[in-house]
């Protein structure tokens, strides 16, 4: 019997970021439909469960899409070497 290797928990790669985007696509879409719908969203934060409205949901989403994207574009993609020129 092979022993299973567990990944790193930091793991970073292409498959992990499309994994990342997709995650962040199905939340937008759960936001915006209840906005469409005029229902509040239930949500975890600070060990309660919580309601907040589809737009405190989608000021919060946009404010935390803004962060990765500002994130990913400070982060080198793997395998890539500095500059030396």
């Amino acid at each position: 019997m092979s022993p299973t290797r567990t990944p790193p928990t930091n793991a970073r790669g292409p498959l992990r970021e499309e994994a990342l985007q997709a995650l962040r696509n199905a939340v937008g879409k759960v936001i915006q439909e209840h906005k469409r719908l005029g229902i509040p969203l239930v949500i975890w934060r600070d060990g309660k469960v919580v309601e907040i409205s589809p737009e405190e949901a989608e000021a919060e989403y946009l404010a935390a899409k803004a962060r990765a994207e500002a994130e990913a574009r400070r982060t080198p993609s793997e395998g890539s070497t500095p500059n030396d020129g």
